[in-house]
C-alpha cells in the first residue's frame, strides 16, 4: 500500500465532504457531529470548515487502489508552548490495522511540532477501545482532565501526547515508530509518501522519498 498525505484546501470541499460524510456513516458515535448535521451541508459550509486559521486538514490517499482512505485535521494553540488539537480522525474500516491511523498521527504530531506547540490533544469516547489503543501506541496518554460531558453523564477522554524533543528522543523518532509497522501481527508492504504541496505544509524537512516499512 502506497499513502499519499494530501493537504486540503476550500477548494476541496467534496472530497472532503464525501470521506468525511463516510466517516460520520462509518463511526456515528465516534464524533461529536453526526450525519443529519451535514448531510445536507451546503458548499460554503464545507468551505468554511477547511478554512480554520492556521490549522491542516490531511487526505490519506492509497495511490495504488486510487482512493482516499483516511482523513485527519491539526487545529493550531495559541502559539510557542501552546497545545495544537487532534479532530477529525478518521480511517476507512477496509484499511484499518495497515499503519494509515500511524502516519496521519504522525504527520499531524510534526506539523504541531513545528508551529511551535508543545502538545498534541485529542478527545475519543470512553468507550472507543480500539481508537484508544491506536492513540496510546502513537504516544498519547489519557490525562486526569475533564472532557465534554456527554449523555447520561458521563464525558469523553481527553488523552495528551508531549511534543517535546525530549519526548521524542525517549520514544524514538516518528519515521522509527513508522519503521516498526502495525502493532497487530501484520506485515504491509506500505510507503510513506508527501506531495509537493504536503511537503510545503508539514515542513521543509520531511522525507519526499518513498518509504517503506517492512
Amino acid at each position: 500500500m502506497t499513502i499519499e498525505l494530501r493537504t486540503m484546501s476550500a477548494d476541496d470541499w467534496s472530497v472532503w465532504r464525501s470521506v468525511r460524510l463516510a466517516a460520520l456513516t462509518d463511526s456515528p458515535g465516534a464524533f461529536g457531529s453526526r450525519f443529519r448535521d451535514w448531510a445536507d451541508a451546503p458548499e460554503d459550509r464545507w468551505r468554511e470548515r477547511l478554512s480554520i486559521p492556521g490549522a491542516i486538514d490531511l487526505l490519506a490517499y492509497d495511490a495504488n487502489g486510487n482512493a482516499p482512505v483516511g482523513i485527519a485535521t491539526g487545529t493550531p494553540g495559541g502559539g510557542r508552548g501552546s497545545r495544537a488539537e487532534l479532530i477529525s480522525m478518521w480511517v476507512d474500516p477496509a484499511v484499518r490495522g495497515r499503519g494509515v491511523a500511524t502516519v496521519l498521527i504522525t504527520a499531524i504530531a510534526r506539523w504541531a511540532a513545528d508551529t511551535g506547540a508543545a502538545t498534541l490533544i485529542l478527545s475519543v469516547m470512553p468507550d472507543n477501545f480500539a481508537a484508544r489503543r491506536t492513540y496510546e501506541r502513537n504516544g498519547f496518554t489519557v490525562s486526569n482532565e475533564p472532557g465534554d460531558l456527554l449523555p447520561g453523564g458521563r464525558r469523553e477522554l481527553v488523552m495528551l501526547r508531549d511534543l517535546s524533543p525530549s519526548a521524542s528522543a525517549a520514544t524514538g523518532s516518528d519515521w522509527q515508530q513508522l519503521a516498526a509497522g502495525p502493532q497487530d501481527g501484520t506485515a504491509p508492504d506500505m510507503r510513506y509518501r508527501s506531495s509537493d504541496q504536503s511537503h510545503q505544509a508539514l515542513g521543509g524537512d520531511w522525507q519526499t522519498e518513498p518509504w517503506r516499512t517492512a
